[in-house]
């Protein structure tokens, strides 16, 4: 599931007291349920129609494999741009990825939807040249997700930008960076790898990881009818492995602590099993780094025009929450924020917020009334 912290609120699926498992019952929201669904529920999703994936491609298409100069991983990715004329601004797309699990591939497959194949399809329409590409460590790129944080991923994305900027087969105007969900942490912190014009972020914010999940479980959980106990019991454990986390002085007394944490309150608990629940949730290599960088800082750095936009149905980051935060940090006067009503994490159009569990059911991949914003704000300047 390609959305910031997404896997943590599965649990909400599993209608069960955990209360022989006192610890293992937060350990599971960080990611054994996230891609589970029943037989049932995944022909489901596959029979719902999705009337924006491209099936035709009326401009040029360039696939290329770049290596990156920080650390000379293998970036493979595609270019979209208009047959006719200069495009008008180069945006380079930035994903989001779930804690622990391998990042997406260049076309940013979402339950059922190809989330950036159809966001690069629509702006390559309205005039853009469009990058996306596979995240290291999947696809035809190279590296190694399991131990790579988000200064990683964002060197990647800068990578993206350098190689626009010298060999784009038409003439470069501006370029920038366009992040979903957490991809939209990633983005500032490319911008300062390299020189950008404009950060575009849809579904991102700016809260404390630990306010951040403290407040999705709670939400995710009150719209789906989870106990109260089992809420409340997932909150005690939650604060604990943070607290760990932000206490270790490094990533591997972290994840010691944690796992010692683990089988001293549940001693029956299979340490094996533990130990790659922990590799692939809160013991993290990303979310040891993610807990302890300071995000802001690269905010605050860049100085260009930022457009931030938020879902009004949106559990996972509260648009109430993150968007005055947000605009309190801009400083660019054509930087603009806007929450659209009744809009997801996904920017899909949902009466009542339920989720993750509502993306795959819904046909829209993106409302285009999103994509036609990006637009008009980007015509600004």
């Amino acid at each position: 599931m390609e959305t910031w912290f997404g896997n943590l609120l599965i649990l909400n699926r599993i209608k069960i007291k955990f209360y022989n498992m006192k610890t293992i019952i937060a350990i599971f929201i960080f990611g054994i349920f996230a891609s589970c669904t029943s037989i049932k529920e995944f022909i489901e999703v596959a029979a719902v129609p999705r009337p924006q994936h491209p099936k035709k491609k009326a401009y040029n298409i360039k696939k290329v494999k770049l290596t990156n100069p920080w650390d000379s991983t293998k970036i493979a990715g595609e270019l979209t741009y208009p047959k006719a004329g200069t495009p008008s601004k180069t945006i380079v797309l930035v994903s989001g990825h779930s804690m622990g699990d391998p990042p997406a591939k260049k076309n940013c497959d979402v339950i059922g939807h190809k989330y950036f194949l159809v966001l690069s399809d629509l702006l390559t329409k309205k005039g853009y040249a469009v990058f996306r590409f596979d995240n290291r460590g999947v696809g035809r790129s190279s590296g190694n997700w399991k131990i790579s944080t988000d200064e990683d991923y964002a060197s990647d994305a800068a990578t993206a930008v350098r190689w626009l900027r010298e060999n784009a087969p038409y003439k470069i105007t501006q370029v920038g960076f366009l992040g979903h969900s957490q991809g939209g942490f990633k983005a500032p912190m490319a911008a300062r790898m390299v020189k950008t014009d404009f950060i575009i972020r849809l579904g991102s914010g700016f809260s404390e990881i630990d306010e951040t999940l403290v407040r999705q479980s709670r939400e995710m959980n009150d719209a789906t009818g989870i106990d109260s106990n089992i809420t409340k019991e997932q909150m005690r454990v939650l604060a604990d492995y943070l607290k760990i986390i932000k206490t270790a002085p490094t990533y591997e007394q972290s994840r010691q602590q944690l796992l010692e944490y683990i089988l001293k309150e549940e001693p029956k608990a299979p340490k094996k099993l533990v130990q790659k629940v922990l590799d692939r949730s809160i013991g993290s290599h990303w979310m040891y780094h993610s807990t302890h960088y300071d995000y802001d800082s690269d905010y605050k750095a860049f100085k260009g025009p930022v457009l931030e936009l938020f879902g009004e149905n949106d559990l996972l980051v509260s648009a109430k929450v993150n968007a005055p935060k947000v605009k309190a940090l801009l400083s660019n006067p054509k930087s603009k924020v806007h929450t659209f009503k009744n809009l997801n994490h996904m920017f899909q159009y949902t009466e009542k917020a339920l989720g993750p569990e509502e993306y795959g059911m819904i046909k829209t991949t993106i409302e285009e009334s999103v994509v036609d914003y990006i637009d008009d704000w980007l015509k600004t300047f």
